[in-house]
């Protein structure tokens, strides 16, 4: 019985942990073909430790070449997620690249060297805390996207809520029915 009850109490601390998926966040790379501070960015993104195993680099074409400035491929793509961003308080444009964005968290149009920890750090926190991945949902259709994402994060947060307290339940009883069986077993003798 105190095998149960310890593997109980265990798996309840342990429970918000198997909660949350281990998905790899998708950080966004927008670029322009033959783009200094792109090929650095990717560069950079490709040389973290942490490449391929929690995140990885998704490149869109924003415009051809950074010389003439034609329209890539995913220019509206990339038009659409910076206004979904600037609605949300981001300083984020589609005329500049790179255009890098991570989770719902953060978007820049520049390669700065001054802010690569920072961009490590969002990766990491889009990691704990799910990857909200806005582009995605915008490239499949969504609208309000941002906040669509946020919603579904707080929906699993409280199956989360539900889970541990269902834990909590049955660690209970169990716990009161031990000592239901320990209390009989003592009259007993």
């Amino acid at each position: 019985m105190k095998k149960v009850l310890t593997f109980l109490v265990i798996s309840l601390f342990l429970l918000p942990i198997m909660v949350r998926a281990d998905e790899k966040v998708k950080v966004y790379l927008f670029y322009a073909g033959g783009c200094p501070g792109c090929e650095k960015m990717e560069e950079f993104l490709t040389g973290l430790d942490d490449y391929n195993k929690t995140f990885t680099l998704e490149k869109k074409e924003l415009y051809v070449d950074h010389v003439n400035w034609a329209q890539g491929e995913d220019y509206n793509l990339g038009v659409q997620v910076a206004d979904a961003f600037t609605k949300a308080g981001f300083d984020a444009k589609a005329n500049s690249t790179p255009f890098l964005v991570i989770s719902d968290l953060f978007t820049t149009n520049s390669y700065d060297p001054s802010e690569l920890d920072t961009i490590k750090n969002v990766i990491n926190e889009a990691y704990e805390t799910g990857d909200k991945d806005v582009v995605g949902c915008i490239e499949q259709g969504g609208t309000n996207c941002i906040e669509e994402k946020i919603i579904e994060t707080k929906k699993l947060s409280v199956w989360g809520i539900v889970a541990i307290a269902a834990s909590v339940v049955v660690v209970f009883g169990l716990v009161v029915f031990g000592s239901i069986m320990m209390t009989k077993k003592e009259e007993a003798k």
